[in-house]
């Protein structure tokens, strides 16, 4: 193979490379929106489970709290330029915030209920597990894009 045959190879790889790369906020939006989407599910799922009912006490709880955290809607965001990211899940009980709050929990649930802060900190290394997976699927995809 001369130096020439090679340029020519490496010129053509890299213009396949450049045009999947201008393709890079289609390919990557799936695999960042599925990846976001099973954090969020995680989380939602984490912030939906009860701690154990004080000993003695008579309060009955009614499940209302962890139902409307399985039943939310989860909501995930790209960027026109697909440069960020949003993903939310809420509650729509009024009395949320004093429950699970990170600012407005209420004392009497400090150290039982976790806060969302205390949440979305626990689940920190099973979401970066999550997010390295749609990561490597991107670059499978960009891969695919590139070879044609």
């Amino acid at each position: 193979m001369s130096i020439d045959a090679d340029w020519e190879g490496f010129q053509e790889d890299l213009q396949q490379l450049t045009e999947a790369l201008a393709e890079f906020p289609r390919i990557a939006a799936g695999d960042v929106r599925g990846g976001v989407e099973k954090a969020l599910l995680l989380l939602q799922g984490r912030a939906a489970e009860y701690p154990p009912a004080p000993v003695g006490s008579g309060y009955r709880r009614t499940g209302t709290l962890g139902r409307l955290w399985a039943g939310a809607t989860r909501v995930v965001e790209l960027g026109e330029s697909g440069a960020f990211v949003q993903g939310r899940v809420g509650n729509a009980t009024p009395y949320s915030p004093y429950v699970q709050g990170p600012d407005d929990q209420a004392q009497v649930h400090k150290g039982r209920w976790q806060t969302t802060d205390q949440i979305v900190d626990a689940a920190g290394d099973e979401i970066g597990l999550i997010l390295e997976d749609a990561g490597a699927s991107i670059v499978r995809h960009l891969a695919e894009e590139a070879e044609g």
